[in-house]
């Protein structure tokens, strides 16, 4: 998007003038908001995901050390 804002903007004189220009533009400004939007959401999820990554891995130790012990169990008497 901003690319192509860019090449709208080309007819400034000077790179900086097309920088702020292209910066203005209304379509990268959106573009740029969706991205923090989308940045944000993905922050709030983080821990979340996180967390259920945790206790998957804890309910799989635990399954792991129940169903070991009673094989073992079960094969000593």
């Amino acid at each position: 998007m901003r690319a192509l804002a860019a090449v709208r903007h080309r007819s400034e004189k000077s790179v900086a003038s097309q920088k702020a220009a292209t910066a203005a533009d209304p379509s990268v400004q959106a573009a740029a908001d969706e991205l923090e939007s989308a940045y944000a959401y993905r922050r709030l999820c983080e821990p979340v995901n996180a967390d259920y990554a945790a206790t998957a891995a804890l309910l799989s130790r635990e399954l792991t050390r129940r169903t070991s012990v009673s094989t073992w169990d079960r094969n000593t008497t």
